[in-house]
């Protein structure tokens, strides 16, 4: 796959169907998108993930999301999944110069039969509220090779996260990922609803 690139000096308002980057052959990484503006307000679904199968790879893509001076809200799937044997998720990066919201958007870059789940970066200026699953797990391969799990970072003044979040490793001897909440300024708030997971699998996993 190739690229999607949206560069402005203004705001960005993005109301489409999707932006696809997705791999639609097996084997096939996902590409890289790329949005760079003053603020970014979008219920756009966001998709690079990878195409394999039981024994071909498809790695996960790059998204990138960058405000300069205003905020990011966003209602669109965020997915850099990979699919297929040994696929590695793919990398998502949110950094806003004010606040961020998503509702019920949903972020994720999982791995796949062995390979480790990616990475969700979100740094903001601003509040951070994530509404929205974000999911950096792995599955383990039918011939038992173990994927781990990925990260996920989060950076605000302050940060309000709800939806399921998954760092979990594949079954196995497999290890979880890592979830990182940090509030420069205010505090860090879980709604109940709100589950946070990096668990690994087997008796030699942490």
């Amino acid at each position: 796959p190739g690229w999607v690139s949206v560069q402005a000096g203004g705001a960005c308002k993005l109301n489409g169907t999707k932006f696809s980057v997705a791999g639609l052959t097996t084997p096939v990484s996902g590409g890289l998108i790329d949005l760079t503006c003053a603020s970014v307000e979008a219920t756009t679904a966001l998709e690079a993930s990878g195409s394999g199968n039981s024994s071909e790879w498809g790695d996960g893509g790059s998204i990138t999301i960058t405000t300069t001076s205003g905020p990011v809200t966003f209602n669109g799937a965020v997915t850099a999944d990979a699919t297929g044997y040994y696929a590695c998720g793919g990398q998502i990066n949110i950094t806003a110069a004010a606040r961020l919201t998503t509702d019920n958007a949903g972020m994720s870059a999982k791995g796949s039969q062995g390979c480790d789940g990616g990475y969700i970066n979100v740094d903001a200026g601003g509040p951070v509220f994530l509404n929205s699953a974000l999911l950096v797990s792995s599955t383990t391969a039918a011939d038992g090779t173990v994927g781990s799990g990925g990260y996920v970072w989060v950076r605000g003044t302050s940060v309000t996260t709800d939806g399921a979040w998954s760092a979990n490793g594949g079954t196995g001897d497999s290890y979880g990922g890592g979830i990182d909440l940090v509030a420069t300024a205010g505090a860090v708030t879980m709604l109940p609803t709100n589950t946070l997971a990096a668990d690994g699998g087997g008796t030699d996993s942490s």
